[in-house]
């Protein structure tokens, strides 16, 4: 059976980590004015994103929070063939207790922007959904509403904190195996995958520069399920089963 259109938009939101930021100019009303934006998803699954207060997109934002944010999963072949998810929302900046919890996923995900948020005046914004429109490829159209694509995580902050924690300090061997064998990836010895998230319907982990995103092939509710879901994937592949060293 195919995935559904909400299905194939949250994957794709899940997938992708920066995207097209479209805001209403100041500078020249009526205009749309495009920035390049990365996010990280919060217990929602609203994106969450870090703005300058110096930038235009901000300063656009302050005089109308309206805005869209356009995904695409580009194909080397035929661009116009590739999915694409144009979001549509109001982007409010988000209280410093909230900011806690989004950002220490944010940074987890780009850890080179947790320099940012004192030196270069950057805050913390969420985009609360209106409306998705969801492209698959030529023909495959929907407008769909946030319950239906807006990826809920079942984990909160200690746990997944926990589980990220675990699988960095004690199964880094487990990380690599993902890569290798679910990407084809090559992971050199100097170089260690890092798990950045978890939620109900898998992982991240950050090769290098680059984030891959893995789906289990169950959905994870709590961190028994996140387990066996691990431990399943460390094996597969190998022959061996589960035994001295399995994950725990």
């Amino acid at each position: 059976m195919s995935a559904s259109a909400s299905d194939q938009a949250r994957a794709l939101l899940l997938r992708e980590s920066c995207g097209t930021l479209s805001t209403h100019s100041r500078k020249f009303p009526g205009f749309p004015f495009g920035s390049l934006v990365t996010y990280a998803l919060d217990r929602k699954g609203a994106p969450v994103m870090q703005l300058s207060d110096l930038a235009q997109h901000t300063r656009n934002l302050e005089a109308d929070p309206r805005a869209s944010l356009m995904l695409q999963e580009l194909q080397e072949e035929d661009v116009q063939a590739s999915a694409r998810l144009t979001i549509l929302g109001t982007v409010v900046r988000i209280s410093a207790a909230e900011a806690e919890d989004s950002g220490a996923r944010y940074f987890r995900r780009f850890p080179d922007a947790s320099g940012y948020q004192e030196v270069h005046e950057f805050a913390f914004y969420r985009m609360e959904v209106v409306a998705l429109r969801f492209i698959g490829g030529f023909g495959a159209i929907h407008w769909l509403e946030a319950p239906e694509v807006l990826p809920q995580n079942p984990f909160d902050a200690e746990t997944e904190a926990g589980i990220v924690e675990h699988m960095n300090e004690d199964h880094v061997s487990s990380l690599r195996h993902y890569c290798q064998h679910f990407k084809q990836l090559e992971v050199p010895e100097a170089v260690s995958p890092v798990m950045t998230s978890i939620d109900a319907e898998g992982f991240e982990v950050r090769l290098g520069q680059r984030l891959h995103r893995f789906f289990t092939d169950q959905l994870m509710q709590n961190a028994q399920d996140a387990r066996k879901a691990l431990v399943r994937m460390a094996y597969a592949g190998r022959n061996t089963t589960p035994g001295a060293g399995q994950l725990r």
